[in-house]
C-alpha cells in the first residue's frame, strides 16, 4: 500500500525555507536501540524554527529525558521545543510550532494514518514533503551465502543531496530488499521474494528477521561529535521475512543457478547484483562467481 496523502497537507518541509529541499540523515524502520525507526530524520541546524506542514490542533508529548514532541493532524514533529500549547490551532508555514532542542541537530519527522499506525513519510503517492529528489541507486555488497540456504548482504543507500551543518550528510538505508533465484535456463524459480518493504512501520518483534547483530546506525553521540558517521545495515536477506534459497531452488536440480539481489530507495531507484551459485547432491556447494550489474 502507498496510501494518499493526509488531507489539508501543503506539500512543503517544516523547516525554513519551505519550498527547498533539506538533507535526510537517517530513514524509516531503520534499526535503534529499542525500536524500528518510526520516522525520517531532517537534518537542522540546532534552535532552528519548525513549522506545521498540515493545519490543525496542537497535541503536546514529553517522554522521559524532557524530548518533546508536538502533533498536528496526521504528522509528528520530534525533538522540537515548543512555542505552542495544547490545542491551539496552527496554519501551515505560518505558526512556529518550537525550535530544535539543543544539540540534536535535526528533527525526527513522523506521519500516522487515521488508525494510528506509523507510515513512511516518503512512500509514493503520499509524499508531502517536497521538492524531494535522489538520484544515486542503493550499493549491494557481494552476499554471504550459508550453507543452509540463507543469505545476508549489507546495502547502503548513498544520497545525491548533502549538506553540511555540524555533520554531512550520511547515508542511509534501502526502502525495500528483495531477491529471485534463476534456474539454468535462465528461468525464475519461483517469485520475486521481499526481505524488506518499507512503506509502513515493521514490528520490532520482527528486528532479528530484517537485521543482523552487527547492523547499527551512527548514532547520537556521532552526530554530536563528528563530521562523519557512517551507518551499518547488514541484512537477512533470506532466511528471515523471505523464504531461504534452500525453499527456492528445486532439491533435485544440479548446476549453477544464478541469485539476483535488488534493492530500491525512497525515490525509486534500483540496483541489483547477481551471484552464481552450484548445487550439488542436493547441497548449495559453493559460490561461482560475482556480477554487479
Amino acid at each position: 500500500s502507498t496510501d494518499c496523502r493526509p488531507l489539508g497537507v501543503v506539500p512543503g518541509w517544516p523547516l525554513k525555507p519551505f519550498h527547498k529541499q533539506h538533507p535526510i540523515r537517517s530513514g524509516f524502520n531503520e534499526l535503534r536501540p529499542g525500536s524500528l525507526h518510526h520516522c525520517i530524520d531532517i537534518q537542522a541546524k540546532n534552535n532552528a524554527l519548525v513549522y506545521a506542514i498540515q493545519p490543525g490542533n496542537v497535541t503536546i508529548t514529553v517522554d522521559p529525558g524532557n524530548d518533546t514532541r508536538i502533533q498536528v493532524g496526521n504528522y509528528i514533529y520530534w525533538h522540537v521545543k515548543p512555542r505552542v500549547q495544547v490545542g491551539e490551532y496552527v496554519t501551515p508555514y505560518q505558526t512556529v510550532l518550537g525550535t530544535v532542542e539543543n544539540a540534536y541537530g535535526h528533527i525526527c519527522f513522523s506521519e500516522v494514518n487515521y488508525s494510528g499506525n506509523y507510515l513512511n513519510p516518503l512512500r509514493p503517492g503520499g509524499r508531502a514533503l517536497m521538492p524531494w529528489s535522489d538520484t544515486k541507486a542503493p550499493i549491494i555488497s557481494p552476499p554471504k551465502i550459508n550453507p543452509d540456504g540463507r543469505v545476508s548482504v549489507a546495502v547502503r543507500d548513498p544520497q545525491s543531496f548533502i549538506q553540511k551543518t555540524t555533520y554531512w550528510t550520511p547515508d542511509i538505508a534501502p526502502a525495500v530488499l528483495a531477491y529471485r533465484l534463476w534456474g539454468t535456463s535462465g528461468s525464475p524459480l519461483g517469485p520475486l521474494n521481499f526481505a524488506l518493504r518499507g512503506t509502513q512501520q515493521l514490528q520490532w518483534s520482527e528486528r532479528d528477521s530484517v537485521y543482523l547483530p552487527d547492523s547499527h546506525g551512527a548514532g547520537f553521540t556521532c552526530f554530536a561529535t563528528k563530521l562523519y558517521c557512517p551507518p551499518h545495515w547488514d541484512y537477512l536477506l533470506a532466511g528471515g521475512l523471505a523464504p531461504t534459497i534452500s525453499d527456492t531452488w528445486p532439491q533435485s536440480s544440479a548446476g549453477l543457478f544464478r541469485l539476483s539481489i535488488y534493492a530500491w530507495d525512497y525515490a525509486g531507484n534500483v540496483s541489483a547484483r547477481d551471484t552464481w551459485l552450484r548445487f550439488s547432491g542436493g547441497q548449495l556447494a559453493e559460490v561461482h562467481s560475482v556480477n554487479k550489474l
